[in-house]
């Protein structure tokens, strides 16, 4: 059996990219003994060798990063006092077995089998734990499953748990069993990980125009009108409660006209805006949080961005997941408490990718840290969101 891998050996386009970067560029006309693929420059088809144990050992590196065994957590053992018998306290205890592992990290549960059988070599006699000892035991637990203690740096309570305190225990102060603040501050690091370098700098806001006094006051003062609320008409929102004003903006005139739910015919005022310079802005666009940290396959990957990473994708769900008028005093608290945490830590606000319009952004900005450009009033004149400007 051939002891090299290529990277046309195995379907993960990752692992292929690793194999490139890591391993060594064979000769032209090489075969891969254990693929059957060759090497051909005329066609630029290169092939990329590694040993199949030093593969073997990085996805062993990824799943200890990830994952914690049963003689780490012991999870299965403590379950057998609550099963009942003939039941598998392993099952019970939600654990997983290496395929389901590999299936979930790698997209590729036959990995598991790749693994056991080019692991490295444990001393065993010498007080080495064999944790790869067989593929079918279900003794992992996903790492960021478990709650931050002093003694793990991973354990962050997922969002689930997070909405549920600040909805019926802890919302302003910190409980014996659950800390606002503690939570909160788990995201300090990430956070400065993932600032917006380039910020674009043309901002729109859209107000609907549904009288001549819209039309009036708009007109009279339009960098008011348009710009963010005043705090003494600020409604309850998703990031700010009633009484506090943020600026809710968009970087396109499709996005903002969804965002704003118009309709065919309706009339618009669309105020065009700049943003001051110099502002620190948080960026929660998916495309873009996709750092080099949160790659378990990358030198700089940190598991504990990565635990986190999974939790902010859990509010940023939130903030699209729809919520009726009856829940949304409510259901807004979490997102609400998410926002004011990160202007307290010093930030201007924060984008996130549109619900309503794929591949629009939205900016929430705390302060009024912009300047008014112009405004223009159209009416929508097609369900594709065109425009057709009045002068009038």
């Amino acid at each position: 059996m051939s002891s090299l891998v290529c990277n046309h050996c195995l379907s993960n386009r990752r692992i292929d990219e690793y194999l490139v970067n890591n391993g060594t560029n064979v000769q032209d006309s090489y075969v891969c003994d254990n693929c059957g693929e060759d090497s051909n420059y005329f066609v630029e088809k290169y092939l990329y060798t590694l040993s199949k144990e030093d593969l073997a050992k990085k996805l062993i590196e990824i799943i200890n990063e990830l994952y914690v065994h049963e003689n780490t957590h012991g999870m299965g053992y403590s379950a057998r006092s609550y099963v009942e018998d003939g039941e598998d306290p392993f099952e019970f205890a939600g654990l997983s077995d290496l395929y389901d592992v590999c299936e979930s990290l790698f997209d590729d549960s036959k990995l598991a089998d790749f693994i056991i059988d080019n692991k490295p070599y444990v001393d065993i006699p010498g007080g080495e734990e064999d944790l790869f000892e067989s593929p079918y035991y279900s003794v992992w637990k996903y790492r960021c499953f478990f709650e931050r203690d002093d003694q793990d740096e991973y354990g962050l309570s997922n969002w689930e748990v997070f909405c549920k305190n600040v909805k019926h225990k802890a919302r302003y102060f910190d409980h014996e069993q659950f800390s606002v603040t503690e939570t909160l501050r788990n995201f300090n690091e990430f956070f400065e990980q993932i600032v917006v370098d380039d910020l674009e700098k043309e901002l729109f806001r859209a107000r609907k125009i549904y009288s001549n006094k819209d039309k009036t006051d708009i007109n009279t003062n339009p960098s008011k009108e348009l710009g963010k609320v005043p705090i003494e008409f600020a409604k309850n929102n998703r990031f700010s409660p009633i009484g506090i004003s943020y600026g809710y903006f968009s970087f396109d005139n499709q996005t903002v006209l969804k965002e704003t739910r118009c309709n065919l015919n309706d009339e618009v005022a669309i105020g065009k805006f700049e943003l001051n310079d110099g502002l620190k802005i948080i960026d929660f666009r998916r495309d873009t949080m996709k750092k080099e940290f949160l790659d378990y396959f990358s030198d700089n990957f940190n598991g504990k961005f990565y635990c986190i990473d999974h939790i902010i994708n859990e509010f940023i769900l939130e903030i699209s997941r729809p919520i009726s008028d009856d829940n949304q005093l409510l259901e807004y608290i979490p997102t609400q408490i998410m926002s004011e945490y990160i202007w307290s830590k010093g930030y201007d606000g924060f984008l996130f990718d549109s619900s309503v319009n794929s591949g629009g952004t939205n900016l929430v900005l705390f302060e009024e840290k912009y300047q008014f450009i112009e405004f223009k009033r159209s009416k929508v004149v097609s369900i594709n969101m065109e425009l057709e400007e009045l002068n009038e």
